[in-house]
């Protein structure tokens, strides 16, 4: 965690189903802080059916509303589902890391039938899409060839810290571990949503090729804050 620049969490208070306060947020970062957190995105929920609020206007207005002093560096971006309104959510201006790269996720247990053709538009938009923890992903986990054709549209891979722990289950760990050896995974999250994610973190042991690729995406994080 020291040096980290997070680049996936779910701290802005009060917004979906991550942090439920300014106070407990405060208190997340005074922790990510002490482990030698340097900056956090916070990157909430924008998807159809829930959090029916959240879009760029109203996120931003919360994002500015947020009292932090403390000295982790702070931005803003979303976790956008690639749903029936995320193409009005691209036309109107996703909340893209560093303007450029759209953090995406699917529903974990189904591939949607047009997600080629709605990543290939983000590309034409001018974004580079990055796929929110793809190890959690049930039909990953059954079809890895599917794992190349993500890549090959030009897909970047972000990892989750949880995963790792087996806060998912073993299915994600397992995969999680198999993307890392095959370099696969081009940025690193915690995706935290709370303090039980914070406690699982903290008890995370890697393995000497785990621990160089997470610096080496520790390392490409830096380019999400230029």
């Amino acid at each position: 965690m020291v040096g980290l620049y997070d680049m996936h969490s779910h701290l802005l208070p009060g917004v979906d189903d991550g942090s439920p306060s300014e106070e407990v947020t405060r208190k997340l970062l005074e922790e990510l802080e002490a482990l030698g957190v340097e900056g956090v995105y916070f990157t909430p929920h924008i998807m159809a059916g829930n959090y029916e609020d959240n879009n760029r206007i109203t996120l931003s207005r919360k994002f500015d509303e947020f009292v932090y002093k403390g000295p982790i560096k702070l931005k803003l971006a979303a976790e956008h589902l690639l749903d029936e309104k995320f193409p009005d959510h691209l036309q109107n201006g996703p909340l893209a890391l560093a303007g450029e790269y759209v953090l995406v996720e699917f529903t974990l247990g189904g591939f949607p039938s047009n997600a080629f053709d709605t990543l290939f538009e983000i590309s034409l938009q001018g974004y580079t899409p990055i796929l929110a923890h793809p190890e959690r992903y049930a039909f990953l986990q059954r079809r890895e060839e599917m794992i190349g054709r993500l890549l090959d549209a030009g897909c970047k891979f972000q990892l989750n810290l949880l995963s790792l722990t087996g806060w998912h289950g073993e299915h994600a760990k397992k995969l999680a571990n198999e993307l890392i050896r095959q370099n696969a995974y081009e940025f690193v999250g915690t995706d935290m949503h709370a303090f039980p994610h914070l406690n699982a973190i903290k008890t995370l042991s890697v393995n000497v090729k785990q621990a160089e690729v997470i610096e080496r995406l520790k390392e490409n994080n830096l380019r999400l804050w230029q």
